[in-house]
């Protein structure tokens, strides 16, 4: 889960002159921040979450283990609940970073904003940053190096591929987690997911993304994604299908209905 920097407030810290800033949930609903010691109940209890169903997977064990089972699963999503465990941004000298609930800096204060943060227990490799008015991405754990240049009008992470997307002149792009340029700025938008499949604009032309990765570039004049029928495209007035591996089709037995039920 990820927020954006909407609102804060500010909590001081033991260091002389750090100002600890709060990052709210976009709800407003305050809670108390997570901290280590929720941390190690939060593991101690999923260890023991683990260790019941294990139990329940056996024909002696379910009935005699799956009330406590139960109670442990329940105790945890309320562990969770209770607590907000998103990371924290820190100021020093008028430059922003980043810490977890550990209190662990994952980006030193080297930016003017922290643009998104995450939960402790997401797995994103980058952080949206502003610098001078400009947007990038930089690492979350080390030196907080940017991973691309700070040159975009807007940078964020793109739930619908999985991606992140930046912006520039107007025209969108998608970096993967590796921090290569999936798409090039050329897109004019992302529009929502279908089983793992995305369809992308560019001047008034579509093509499709699958996994978050570029599949067919957009050159078509429509595409009207079904994956468990056909996929229908229109190219130069001309309707026809694509196949599974992005070809374009007149023929419905070498498109293959469902062809893209179900992919990953």
């Amino acid at each position: 889960m990820m927020q954006q920097n909407l609102a804060a407030g500010t909590l001081f810290d033991s260091c002389e002159n750090t100002i600890i800033t709060r990052i709210f949930s976009m709800n407003n609903d305050e809670l108390p921040r997570a901290t280590a010691q929720e941390l190690k109940g939060y593991k101690e209890l999923e260890k023991e979450v683990d260790r019941l169903k294990a139990l329940l997977k056996t024909e002696s064990g379910y009935a005699a283990n799956l009330e406590a089972a139960e109670s442990a699963s329940a105790q945890l999503d309320n562990l969770l609940n209770s607590y907000d465990w998103f990371d924290y941004t820190f100021e020093e000298n008028g430059k922003v970073g980043l810490m977890d609930i550990t209190e662990r800096v994952l980006i030193p204060p080297l930016y003017d904003s922290i643009d998104e943060t995450y939960e402790y227990f997401d797995n994103y490799p980058f952080t949206p940053i502003t610098n001078d008015g400009k947007c990038g991405l930089v690492k979350r754990y080390g030196a907080g190096e940017p991973i691309t240049d700070i040159i975009y009008d807007f940078a964020g992470y793109e739930e619908n591929t999985g991606n992140y997307s930046v912006t520039l002149y107007g025209k969108s792009g998608l970096i993967d987690h590796r921090g290569r340029m999936v798409v090039p700025c050329i897109l004019d938008s992302i529009d929502e997911s279908v089983a793992n499949l995305t369809v992308i604009e560019s001047n008034s032309r579509f093509g499709l993304l699958m996994n978050g990765r570029l599949l067919v570039e957009p050159i078509y004049e429509s595409i009207d994604l079904q994956p468990d029928e056909f996929c229908r495209v229109t190219l130069d007035g001309m309707i026809g299908y694509l196949t599974k591996d992005g070809q374009f089709t007149e023929d419905e037995e070498e498109a293959e209905i469902g062809a893209f039920y179900g992919v990953s």
